[in-house]
């Protein structure tokens, strides 16, 4: 078999795409995961301390990169808009990621004295990152023809790659400025190169060559003014995620990040557990909802959410056990003083990976502007009470905050939905 057709070919696709959907995100969620682990060991708490906010800082400008677009995209069952305006609203996009993320690295850096070689930590963790943004776009429109397998191996080969390379030149190097900057250049090399292999499953003439060409700047528009709620509410969820985290960045010593960083890992576990199970349903959802089948749409997410509190119960239930002595070795720090933490952010996990569902159902639903309403009221409390909770309640603050803001989206997205199904049932009528 060729490297080519090994993307392309699939007897069963839909048990592909689940297969390799979830390697991809056991690596994409244990990335965070191994570079923490290498890096405490190799660089130092402090340099783990500073990967991780340049992480948390990386991961909050994607969501400017991808334009929160996925669901919509993937949701675009009707084909409303071409795989070329998606693509084309992408560049432009990134190029926004770029520039704003290089700005605000420079700001920080100045504001709270951060050494130079902080600052350009930061800004290539941001760069790091596009080849992600750019990823998504192209999995998208896999997930939307059907293929979601292509995309999802893709993705797998990737991070494969790029997390072997970071853990290689970390070890080699000890350095982690120069292993962020090669990992940056060898990833998106890599993306380009499995790109090209599957271009002849994209549409003919809008391959990522003929994307500049003849563009209709009109619909790009109109497309990312229709996904500027969801981005706009992606963007400050991710914010409320981390809230803790920039809390701590401002308040307390970067010991404290690398701590708060090793007990928070798990969280990003259930996140990655909980989007094996609701994304590759979300065309199926779609699906539904467009052909009014709102008994069979009702049944599908009661069933997800059932399946995010199940994993989510067991999750806080063998962390009760084995949570803090299993961090602990993986990392190298005696993490004992902080086990209800821990449980209290694996909760918090739940209701997090709860949320970014019910997000997703309200977007299938066309109600993506209600978002805003929810995103932006927590995220004002985030910034309301989170210093005060972290200088008060240091970890347990940080704990207690991102729980607190969690619970206040899942009941306002709860009361969204509800009011869409009634709503629905009456147009009907």
């Amino acid at each position: 078999m060729s490297v080519k057709s090994f993307f392309l070919q699939s007897n069963k696709v839909e048990r592909d795409s689940y297969l390799w959907n979830t390697m991809g995100g056991l690596l994409r969620g244990f990335r965070s995961v191994v570079f923490l682990m290498i890096l405490n060991r190799t660089v130092g708490l402090v340099m783990a301390g500073t990967f991780s906010i340049a992480n948390a800082n990386s991961n909050l400008f994607l969501h400017l990169g991808n334009y929160n677009m996925r669901n919509f995209q993937v949701s675009d069952v009707k084909r409303e808009y071409t795989f070329k305006e998606y693509l084309t609203s992408r560049f432009l996009t990134i190029g926004a990621m770029i520039a704003i993320s290089v700005g605000y690295a420079l700001i920080a850096g100045w504001n709270n004295a951060y050494t130079w070689e902080k600052i350009w930590i930061l800004i290539w963790m941001c760069l790091y990152k596009v080849a992600d943004a750019l990823e998504d776009v192209f999995f998208g429109e896999f997930q939307r023809k059907g293929r979601m397998d292509i995309g999802a191996k893709i993705m797998t080969v990737r991070l494969l790659f790029t997390m072997v390379v970071f853990a290689g030149l970390v070890i080699f190097t000890k350095d982690l400025l120069l292993t962020i900057i090669l990992s940056t250049v060898l990833t998106m090399v890599v993306l380009l190169l499995l790109l090209w292999l599957t271009r002849s499953e994209l549409p003919a003439k809008e391959a990522v060559l003929k994307a500049a060409e003849e563009k209709s700047m009109h619909k790009v528009a109109m497309l990312l003014q229709a996904c500027f709620p969801v981005f706009v509410s992606g963007f400050l969820s991710f914010y409320i995620s981390n809230a803790a985290k920039y809390a701590i960045d401002g308040t307390l010593a970067d010991e404290y990040q690398g701590w708060y960083g090793f007990i928070s890992m798990p969280v990003l576990v259930i996140g990655m557990l909980n989007g094996f199970i609701f994304n590759p349903t979300l065309y199926a959802l779609s699906k539904a909802w467009s052909e009014g089948e709102k008994g069979k749409f009702i049944k599908k997410a009661g069933l997800l959410l059932l399946a995010i509190a199940g994993i989510t119960i067991g999750s806080v239930g063998g962390a009760y056990f084995l949570g803090v002595p299993v961090l602990s070795l993986l990392f190298g720090e005696d993490l004992s003083r902080f086990k209800w933490e821990l449980l209290l952010l694996l909760v918090a996990a739940g209701f997090t990976a709860a949320s970014d569902f019910m997000a997703a159902v309200i977007t299938i639903m066309r109600r993506q502007k209600t978002l805003l309403y929810g995103y932006g009221f927590t995220a004002l409390l985030a910034l309301v009470l989170a210093k005060g909770m972290v200088l008060r309640f240091r970890m347990m603050g940080a704990a207690l905050l991102f729980t607190l803001l969690e619970v206040c989206l899942c009941l306002f997205f709860t009361v969204v939905i509800i009011y869409g199904l009634c709503k629905h049932e009456k147009i009907e009528r």
